[in-house]
């Protein structure tokens, strides 16, 4: 609650006079859970509706007991849009995960890291599901090259020089502000920041 732990949400009441036990505050939360789900599901349905998503993993302590999941080790799954993120909370870090999220006829392209279960997807297997992996997952294979072959240090210098320049590029277009001048990409015509003004962004953003 509040990306705080529950302890901590204690502590903090105590300070202020109310003294609640544990078991009294999950008690709590879990009467509201009921409360949230159709906003979760909205939520869910939105996400599904995107093209174009990012994805990413990581572990997740959950102390209860599952059928089939020894120990207590979860796992907690985000994924982005350009305006909805949807996170799930799940015993497995198969592709089980991101395929019951979008389903099997799921179209657009996924930002991930190199992650064998975005492969593995049903909608990828069949090739309505673009996977693009991060460049900062990229830019180390050529960090990992110029380390491993000192041979071809230049080639990789030379990808690492221009990732570079993309980062620079991107921090341009995030940083301009219509109080600026507007952002010129090498060769383009200006173009504004989408995080900073109004006008539509993302793959399938139109203007009029």
């Amino acid at each position: 609650m509040f990306q705080r732990p529950t302890y901590r949400l204690l502590d903090a009441f105590r300070l202020h006079g109310l003294d609640l036990s544990l078991g009294t505050l999950t008690d709590g939360l879990k009467q509201l859970e009921p409360l949230f789900t159709p906003l979760y599901d909205a939520l869910v349905g939105h996400s599904q509706e995107q093209t174009f998503w990012h994805a990413d993993e990581t572990r997740w302590q959950v102390f209860v007991t599952v059928e089939g999941n020894a120990g207590h080790r979860w796992y907690l799954w985000v994924f982005p849009a350009a305006d909805v993120v949807v996170f799930v909370l799940s015993p497995t870090r198969g592709r089980e995960t991101p395929d019951a999220h979008f389903g099997d006829d799921a179209e657009g392209t996924r930002v991930v890291d190199r992650y064998s279960a975005y492969q593995a997807m049903a909608a990828v297997q069949s090739g309505t599901l673009v996977l693009a992996f991060c460049w900062a997952h990229v830019r180390r294979d050529f960090l990992r090259v110029r380390k491993g072959r000192p041979e071809h240090t230049a080639w990789a210098d030379g990808w690492v020089a221009r990732i570079g320049r993309l980062y620079h590029r991107s921090d341009e277009r995030r940083n301009a502000t219509p109080s600026r001048r507007p952002f010129r990409g090498p060769g383009r015509r200006p173009t504004s920041g989408c995080a900073t003004t109004s006008r539509p962004c993302g793959p399938n953003a139109t203007t009029s």
